[in-house]
């Protein structure tokens, strides 16, 4: 029986000793446990310590890579962490304490809030995870060259490297916003001048998406000074592609590796950037009642837009003597924008909210909850024109402001209507105003 016992006793002795062992390479027998985990947390607080410059932290949020990927600089000191990053339009650093703690393995948490740091974790009205980032991350291997951490609540896998000491902080952060603003989300793939696929690479979600036929790969990617790593291969042609080299004077990204494929950014026609459609506007609608476009009357409401986030503007609008505020979706592919169906605050107080429903005057009142009205500059006409994407069984033509209560359910008057606050009929386009 002792034969048996004892390699099963030697085997959970050399287990135990494995799964105690941290990162950390010493004699364990001349230390216990503890002195030995805190040996390691000491370690990896003087390594974090020593870079002069700090380190750059490649970023992933989501579970298992489903997020995008960020850039973060972090500098340690004296229990005191100064991280910038990528993820802000304007650079600017924010500082919080820090900790290496023992939880099974070292664990580097930035344990009061940092604006930056804890940004993708903060919850939202439409998620309590926020975008699933970590703020707290298990060290896996430490060395001066690199430290390889697992984010502690989703896993996604992330390395520090340190920043040259000679590099300003803002000028590398700078140097990967150019770079980024660079970026075309759509873009054909060609290989000997035939086109083989297409990619979109969205700077928002910092995701790219690679579609050949009916195959389909989408990775997060992160941006640096010279261009697009992705966090794992595109297999193209039966090439791996894992980056895209900005390219000066061509404007534009070549493949990394490879001569064979090429990448071409472009915008398709009609295209504008969200800031193009920032200022003052008026909606140009037309009056209900006739079925003639030709012989209703012209209204024009005016519209203060500015930007909201990347992919939302805010307009503040007076309707017919009720104010507003409403939010145009910006279409990143295609540089329009679309009215999109919303609850907004009830400018009377009478109702919890009103419900901006899209409706098709011309089909009879009709309400098309799928399509989309979108708006597309032209320079013939130096104007926003509304144009239905032809989704839905009627034509989006305009948008009524139904009384809604606070479960978002409609309210109707004592003879069954719907309540109409007010409505954008027939709308048209929108023309710039010059101050």
């Amino acid at each position: 029986m002792k034969k048996i016992i004892y390699p099963i006793a030697i085997a959970l002795t050399a287990l135990s000793v494995t799964s105690c062992s941290l990162h950390d390479d010493s004699d364990y027998f001349g230390q216990s446990a503890a002195e030995r985990i805190d040996a390691a947390i000491e370690a990896d607080k003087s390594l974090l310590e020593s870079a002069p410059n700090g380190w750059k932290l490649i970023y992933y949020t989501g579970t298992e890579y489903t997020g995008g990927g960020y850039t973060y600089l972090c500098k340690f000191k004296d229990g005191r962490a100064t991280v910038a990053g990528d993820m802000s339009e304007d650079y600017k650093t924010c500082t919080s304490s820090y900790n290496v703690i023992s939880d099974q393995s070292a664990v580097l948490t930035f344990d009061t809030y940092n604006e930056l740091m804890h940004k993708f974790a903060t919850p939202t009205s439409s998620s309590i995870d926020g975008e699933q980032g970590d703020y707290e991350f298990l060290i896996t291997k430490a060395t001066p060259d690199s430290i390889v951490l697992k984010g502690k609540k989703w896993g996604n896998k992330m390395v520090m490297t340190p920043m040259p000491a000679s590099l300003p902080w803002k000028d590398y952060i700078d140097s990967v916003n150019t770079v980024a603003k660079k970026v075309f989300y759509n873009n054909k793939v060609t290989m000997a001048n035939d086109s083989i696929g297409h990619i979109d690479i969205d700077d928002y979600t910092r995701r790219a998406v690679y579609k050949s036929g009916k195959e389909k790969t989408e990775v997060p990617y992160y941006v640096s000074s010279k261009g697009i790593h992705f966090q794992s291969p595109i297999i193209i042609k039966g090439e791996e592609v894992s980056e895209l080299v900005y390219n000066k004077a061509k404007d534009n990204f070549d493949v990394a590796g490879t001569s064979d494929i090429n990448i071409h950014g472009f915008n398709p026609p009609h295209f504008q950037p969200i800031e193009f459609f920032e200022g003052t506007w008026n909606l140009i609608c037309h009056q209900a009642g006739s079925n003639s476009e030709e012989t209703q009357q012209a209204l024009e409401y005016r519209i203060e837009m500015t930007k909201y986030n990347p992919v939302y503007l805010k307009g503040k609008i007076n309707i017919d003597g009720l104010a507003f505020d409403l939010y145009f979706q910006y279409f990143r592919d295609k540089g329009a924008i679309a009215l999109i169906q919303q609850y907004a605050d009830d400018p009377t107080h009478d109702y919890a909210y009103t419900n901006v429903a899209p409706v098709s005057f011309s089909a009879g009142g009709r309400f098309n909850w799928t399509g989309t009205l979108y708006g597309n500059w032209h320079d013939d006409t130096s104007s926003v024109v509304f144009t239905w994407n032809n989704i839905g069984e009627s034509r989006i033509d305009s948008y009524v402001f139904l009384a809604s209560n606070s479960s978002g359910q409609p309210v109707y008057n004592e003879s069954g209507q719907l309540i109409s606050l007010a409505q954008l009929t027939y709308l048209q386009g929108m023309k710039r105003v010059n101050h």
